[in-house]
């Protein structure tokens, strides 16, 4: 997410979860929490853990810019579900093609191509490990006895979506957080992963859409058990790769959707 006073693009642990999780899951700087704004990352903050700098983003000086206003009183309740706030415009292509980039970028230099092999490797070892009681659980599922444990998964993954994307995206919405996702088709996850990884495709023997989907839908969906299901909490780097293939997708998919 970007802070406008350090004109940087912060990670999530530069973020309050407060402030990362704003706006149904797409974030926002500038949030009030125990009635006190935030309104920058933590490497901008004034006071440790506060989140809030005086500094003014427009170049000018703090003592020139008019206080937040007090907070109101809390909203009455009120009859009925409150209305769904209304949904952000969608990016313009140039902004999706930023967003592919950023996310091209950061993967190709913090998540190498022998990551999907050796994935791959775990997720057969671990077929051939638990090979009768996955075959039990297919028979008890109504699946075919010979699932493999990586075809198992990826029924679990999809992409989370931004706030922005049409209810025509929406194959999911979890339970837990209420945010919804998206199966954004095998065709765009090949694509995506030979602009990102084509030495790793080659190297897997991998050509076709459906496989490469399940690759990239085992990876989600094992994130999802782990994390939602299970409650678990991972590393930066494990959760920000997530982010980044989600991002990326969304964009590709977005842009292609628009030719």
């Amino acid at each position: 997410m970007y802070c406008s006073f350090c004109q940087q693009r912060r990670w999530r642990k530069e973020w309050s979860d407060s402030q990362w999780l704003a706006q149904d899951g797409t974030g926002s700087p500038f949030v009030y929490v125990n009635w006190r704004s935030r309104n920058c990352c933590k490497t901008c903050s004034d006071e440790v853990g506060e989140y809030f700098t005086a500094r003014c983003d427009a170049g000018r000086h703090a003592s020139e810019v008019a206080p937040p206003p007090p907070p109101g009183p809390p909203p009455k309740e009120q009859c009925g579900p409150s209305p769904p706030p209304p949904r952000p415009a969608r990016p313009s292509k140039d902004e999706l093609r930023a967003q592919l980039d950023g996310a091209h970028s950061w993967l190709s230099q913090n998540v190498n191509g022998k990551f999907w092999v050796d994935m791959k490797a775990w997720f057969d070892q671990q077929n051939q490990t638990y090979r009768d009681l996955l075959c039990s659980r297919n028979i008890r599922d109504g699946l075919r006895e010979h699932k493999t444990f990586l075809k198992r998964t990826s029924y679990a993954g999809a992409v989370r979506l931004p706030t922005w994307c049409p209810d025509g995206w929406t194959t999911y919405t979890c339970p837990v957080t209420n945010r919804r996702y998206g199966d954004l088709g095998n065709a765009t996850y090949l694509a995506f992963m030979k602009l990102v990884w084509p030495d790793s495709l080659r190297e897997l023997g991998i050509s076709n859409a459906s496989t490469a989907g399940d690759l990239i839908e085992a990876l989600l969906g094992w994130h999802y058990i782990l994390t939602i299901e299970r409650g678990q909490t991972m590393g930066d780097l494990a959760n920000d790769t997530i982010e980044m293939l989600e991002l990326g997708a969304v964009a590709a998919c977005a842009l292609w959707e628009a030719k």
